[in-house]
């Protein structure tokens, strides 16, 4: 019950996360929340986590598992509080994956690339730049 209330209190940003979560999906950018919190077509993601996708998405730069792996575990702890919330992109594929977390951060890292990349195949390189800059301001 009393988890039930504390998911049913705003918290002081909820109703920015659903402007900036229309605001991201009518324009397929990432919208500042607080602090580095963003969201980007319907989850949300720190500013770490979106540079790193965004070079992966639209550069082609190779992400090493190593760098899956650390992201996986740093959403994980940052996130724990939103497993509930559909803007948390849970990493979590099936009982047998609990046991193999490699293979679980590479599923979990391209499930954040196709939100993040959405409908766009492409973007020209002066949008990717002007995205790094609203996620560095």
């Amino acid at each position: 019950m009393k988890k039930l209330i504390m998911n049913l209190m705003l918290q002081p940003w909820d109703i920015d996360f659903d402007s900036a979560n229309l605001l991201s999906k009518l324009s397929g950018k990432p919208v500042h929340i607080q602090d580095d919190l963003f969201a980007w077509n319907g989850i949300l993601i720190d500013r770490a986590m979106a540079v790193v996708v965004l070079l992966k998405v639209y550069n082609q730069i190779p992400m090493g598992d190593n760098i899956k792996l650390k992201s996986v575990k740093k959403y994980l702890a940052r996130f724990k509080n939103f497993e509930d919330l559909p803007m948390y992109v849970d990493p979590y594929i099936s009982e047998e994956m609990y046991k193999d977390i490699e293979t679980l951060s590479r599923i979990w890292f391209n499930k954040i690339c196709r939100i993040i990349k959405g409908d766009v195949d492409e973007l020209p390189k002066q949008t990717v730049k002007q995205i790094l800059i609203t996620l560095h301001s």
